[in-house]
């Protein structure tokens, strides 16, 4: 989905050049909307074909129970990108007739690229449950039967089990640009619990990077087999709300962060903001 993300944001650039030079140079506002529409509508054409390869690929193992809860999703993507290109349309004709431009905010492309490419996929555990005397950051380890916390390299499928269930790791990618909400992804259980979310940085060369973290409720972060964070504590998310700074080694460092959840609201939030990050899956890679 990187394409449709680079897409619309030079949409929403071309969208705000636009507005900029509406009155001064209208032919290039001109070409500069429509350069924009064809990139909403590039965007909206691969979120389909993605969402149709998807299906095709998932009926040839698989039987079409579960296929709606993923590719709604796709649907309902095209469709807001549907919304955002009739927007845009309408606008171009306003300009056309001789009127001013809606604003960014009208057409759904007030975009910005933040610095820093949150972390949207992870290898995750599931819920687990936290008895530990109500306590909003969970001090069990649950993967004892894996080598424990510090140790855990977790692949996709792999069971383990914990005080008699059995439980899997698998890959989850978040809809949203920097949250990942826990309590979305497990909707039946989401009171006193808590998960793991795995990762892997690779780095050109040993280097210390500033990470900015928020999680709700409690969250603790281990790199390399070393709890380098721990802030148990019951809060709403804030994105960024933490900063902690990580000792990467050269090549690859794993990164476990483990989210206790109380009641209410479950998410957390993790970039490298300093860094120009590259991803496939679970595997992130810093750029230099």
């Amino acid at each position: 989905m990187a394409g449709v993300r680079e897409n619309l944001l030079l949409a929403a650039s071309n969208y705000a050049k636009a507005t900029l030079l509406q009155q001064t140079d209208p032919e290039k506002a001109d070409d500069l909307l429509a350069e924009a529409l064809r990139a909403v509508g590039s965007s909206r054409e691969s979120v389909a074909a993605i969402g149709d390869e998807y299906e095709r690929l998932w009926l040839l193992e698989n039987r079409q129970y579960g296929l709606d809860w993923t590719t709604d999703r796709f649907v309902e993507q095209e469709a807001d990108l549907a919304d955002v290109e009739r927007r845009l349309s309408g606008a171009i004709s306003v300009f056309t007739a001789g009127n001013f431009l809606p604003s960014p905010t009208e057409v759904r492309l007030a975009i910005t690229e933040s610095e820093g490419k949150y972390f949207r996929e992870w290898l995750m555990s599931g819920t687990l449950p936290n008895d530990s005397a109500g306590a909003w950051g969970s001090q069990i380890d649950y993967l004892e039967a894996m080598g424990g916390e510090l140790a855990i390299k977790p692949g996709v499928a792999d069971e383990w089990e914990y005080d008699g269930a059995t439980y899997r790791w698998h890959r989850n990618e978040t809809p949203y640009h920097a949250e990942v909400n826990l309590a979305e992804l497990y909707p039946e259980d989401v009171r006193h619990v808590a998960m793991y979310a795995f990762a892997t940085i690779t780095s050109p060369r040993a280097k210390r990077v500033r990470a900015a973290v928020g999680s709700n409720d409690s969250i603790k972060i281990i790199l390399n087999g070393e709890v380098v964070f721990e802030n148990s504590v019951k809060r709403a998310l804030i994105v960024d709300d933490d900063v902690v700074w990580l000792d990467l080694k050269e090549g690859r460092n794993d990164l476990l962060l483990k989210i206790s959840q109380g009641t209410g609201g479950w998410a957390f939030s993790f970039r490298l903001p300093d860094e120009i990050v590259r991803s496939t899956k679970n595997r992130y890679r810093i750029v230099e």
